[in-house]
């Protein structure tokens, strides 16, 4: 797994907490390969913060891997960012 420091955590803002928060069950859920909890939690995070860049990166990943589940190995590969 691989972090993204955002700041230190006494200097947080709401928003910044608001995605820890809501970031930690997609990972959590999509490592696992349980993809629906995973899109659950992709919604709770959009309801807040929004769609963007991560959320559908991850919602992607879900519906590729519930179609295609011999291909899932709990990791991602990231080429680009």
């Amino acid at each position: 797994m691989t972090y993204e420091p955002l700041c230190l955590t006494d200097q947080a803002n709401e928003q910044q907490l608001d995605m820890v928060r809501l970031t930690t069950p997609i990972v959590d859920h999509f490592e696992t390969g349980d993809f629906e909890q995973c899109q659950s939690a992709i919604t709770a995070y959009e309801k807040v913060l929004g769609n963007d860049k991560f959320s559908s990166f991850y919602l992607r990943q879900c519906l590729h891997h519930q179609q295609n589940p011999d291909a899932f190995s709990g990791c991602i590969v990231l080429e680009a960012k």
